[in-house]
């Protein structure tokens, strides 16, 4: 079974973002993005606070893929509001949900 994962087809061989490929080596990239990516909202926000602005934060993913990152990122966080895009269609049907 073949998975789409954009961009694959730009180069041969397995693309980096396959999870069959190497499942603990991409558990560890993605715990790390994530403290990374936690770590720099938390400096921004400060950031944005310290010059008078006040939440909701909007927040633009551009290019989001299946949106797991962003739900990941901001769907539990009620300072952000989130507007994620992305070109192909069919990507963004297999998109997370937000519980109702």
């Amino acid at each position: 079974m073949r998975r789409y994962v954009p961009g694959a087809d730009d180069h041969e061989g397995p693309s980096e973002y396959d999870p069959e490929v190497d499942h603990e080596r991409l558990q560890l990239s993605a715990a790390m993005h994530c403290e990374q990516d936690e770590r720099n909202t938390d400096r921004i926000v400060e950031q944005l606070q310290e010059n008078g602005i006040e939440p909701p934060y909007s927040v633009l993913d551009a290019g989001c893929g299946y949106g797991t990152v962003t739900q990941s990122r901001f769907g539990d966080d009620d300072r952000f509001q989130v507007v994620a895009i992305d070109e192909a269609e069919d990507v963004l049907e297999h998109r997370p949900q937000k519980p109702p």
